[in-house]
């Protein structure tokens, strides 16, 4: 391998550093793979059945094997250069969805053919997307618009209010929670699609996911985590970072977040894990750049660069 990328993004557990009163050794730490080079993605990938959808920059969805990280396939969704790119994909027992905002739709793969199963038009720029149910949930950054889509029929419905600057979307709790990086947590009705409370959150949050009861944000400018009670509707936990919130998953028994500086993230940059039951920071691993997470509930994996070069590794929690 080339050490020239390999030199900051090769994790071991003896390059731990802990950022909590807790001593971490390298028996109870997480355990994480080596760093290898990967496609270079947008924003929201997804696992499932063994594989890593990343949707990419140059208008395709790297399909990667979940344990070695080799690519698998290449899925061509638009013409290179054809702007914006495919933003965000999850994944459903019926296929692969993924959002084409330079198409205003999002369209259903067959993940064995690559084959596009359904086109469905969405009159927006979908920008992040979540399942719930029967349905396919999908949020446009540049409108606000939220929309509910039937997998089944592939009709739409949208919401009967907007969430300014809309920048992920999560389900749990039987509601549907919007992230504004203007700074709220919106609640939206599944059946009525009507949008109530917006809980007010510090430090502009950008990524969200649901988990141990609560809605996780990673705040983007406040370098923070917001957790948000669904019982009380508000903040129940403000945890802090050492610097910039990226990315936010959960996995395992824990909570994760990438964290960096905005220039110089060669150096001070993590994969934070948070304890939902202390909601403290127990744990940073060092990777160079970390911005990307994904997750399927159990298993992590984490993207970075390094001199240019996009670089990925799998974290098991459970370790």
């Amino acid at each position: 391998m080339n050490a020239r990328w390999i030199r900051c993004a090769l994790l071991t557990s003896a390059a731990l550093v802990v950022t909590s009163s807790a001593t971490v050794t390298a028996a109870d730490a997480a355990s994480a793979g080596e760093a290898v080079v990967a496609p270079s993605t947008t924003r929201y990938g997804a696992a499932g059945d063994g594989r890593l959808w990343l949707p990419a920059g140059d208008g395709s969805v790297a399909v990667l094997d979940a344990a070695n990280l080799a690519t698998i396939a290449t899925l061509s969704i638009v013409e290179p250069g054809q702007i914006p790119a495919p933003e965000a994909v999850v994944v459903g027992p019926e296929g692969i969805w993924v959002a084409v905002p330079s198409r205003r739709a999002v369209q259903l793969l067959d993940p064995a053919s690559g084959e596009t199963l359904r086109h469905i038009d969405t009159d927006s720029q979908v920008y992040a997307m979540a399942l719930d149910g029967d349905d396919l949930w999908a949020v446009d950054f540049a409108t606000g618009r939220v929309q509910r889509i039937d997998r089944a029929t592939g009709e739409a419905y949208v919401a009967s209010a907007r969430v300014p600057s809309a920048t992920s979307v999560v389900a749990g709790e039987g509601s549907v929670w919007v992230t504004s990086n203007s700074g709220s947590v919106s609640r939206i009705d599944p059946a009525s699609l009507d949008i109530g409370v917006a809980v007010p959150v510090d430090g502009r949050p950008h990524n969200a996911t649901f988990g141990f009861g609560s809605v996780w944000t990673a705040n983007g400018r406040g370098q923070s985590v917001s957790r948000v009670d669904p019982a009380t509707e508000t903040v129940a936990a403000t945890i802090e970072l050492p610097s910039i919130a990226y990315d936010i998953e959960a996995a395992g028994d824990s909570i994760w977040v990438t964290t960096g500086p905005t220039d110089g993230c060669e150096e001070g940059s993590f994969v934070v894990r948070i304890d939902p039951a202390t909601d403290t920071v127990v744990e940073s691993i060092p990777f160079t750049c970390a911005w990307a997470l994904v997750s399927d509930g159990q298993q992590l994996w984490v993207q970075g660069t390094n001199e240019g070069v996009n670089v990925m590794t799998r974290i098991d929690p459970s370790t």
